[in-house]
Formats: C-alpha cells, sequence, structure tokens
C-alpha cells in the first residue's frame, strides 16, 4: 500500500490489485455474516453459518412470498418431526381455526377432523385433498410422513 496526493492536496491511498481484491472480499464477507446475524436473530435460520448471495436472495424472495402468510414455531415444526404433533393439527392451529372451522371450509364431518388429528382415522386422498384446499396447503403439507 502506497500514499499519494491528488491535485487538491488530499491523501490518496494505492492498492495493489489483490489487496484490492482481498478489501473487497473482507467487506462482502462481513455484509453477509451481518445478514445472516440478523437471519438468526429474526429466528429465521437456526445456526449461523456462512450465508451465500444466492441464501441472501432466496430468503428476501420467500419473506416477500410469504409475508401475511400463516407460520409456525420452531418447537412446532420439531414436534411434527418427531412424531408427538400431527402436521394437520399443527398448520389448523397456526390458521387460527378449530376442528369445526377447518372441516366446514373442507366440506366433512368436525369428528373426521378430529379423528384424523388423533390418528384414530386413516383419511382417503379425496379427504386430504379437501383438507389441504382448505388451507391453501398441499396434502404433503398435513398428512404425517409415514
Amino acid at each position: 500500500m502506497f500514499e499519494a496526493k491528488n491535485l487538491n492536496g488530499g491523501r490518496m491511498v494505492v492498492l495493489t490489485e489483490e489487496e484490492f481484491e482481498a478489501l473487497q472480499w473482507e467487506r462482502d464477507t462481513a455484509q453477509k455474516e451481518l445478514a445472516a446475524l440478523k437471519m438468526e436473530r429474526e429466528g429465521r435460520i437456526d445456526t449461523f453459518r456462512e450465508t451465500t448471495d444466492d441464501d441472501l436472495a432466496l430468503y428476501a424472495e420467500a419473506k416477500h412470498d410469504d409475508a401475511g402468510l400463516p407460520t409456525m414455531s420452531d418447537e412446532d415444526v420439531g414436534r411434527i418431526l418427531n412424531g408427538t404433533l400431527h402436521p394437520m393439527k399443527a398448520w389448523r392451529e397456526a390458521h387460527n381455526l378449530t376442528q369445526s372451522e377447518l372441516a366446514e371450509r373442507a366440506g366433512i364431518r368436525p369428528a373426521a377432523v378430529s379423528n384424523i388429528e388423533t390418528g384414530k382415522l386413516d383419511a382417503r386422498l379425496s379427504t386430504w385433498r379437501k383438507l389441504a384446499a382448505a388451507m391453501g396447503l398441499g396434502i404433503d403439507d398435513i398428512a404425517p410422513n409415514e
């Protein structure tokens, strides 16, 4: 790094291309780390990891597309994954619907919703379609993985 002065006497810094690229890389990395920390603080990612520009673009796009849609807590997602919470119940509650309200929207009996959520009833594909459509979701979102 060299120092020089411009025509007005202002101080200038002259860098090699390699030094300049290293500074750019450090700046870009710091910006990505700050964005990742912000996402982590907002609960959008679970653990800090190196975040790429593609990650940030996907995050921004998803945040825009999902604005106003129901979400569920990390705890509920964990309970779904370990089998202690039925995914349909989690999504129904995320939509702030009672079993009766979901049943009415789907055109089925409220007892059917209860029996599906408790595992007492293995629903037909047509019933899964109605329930998923009533919440604006896909069948894969609400049906348990067995």
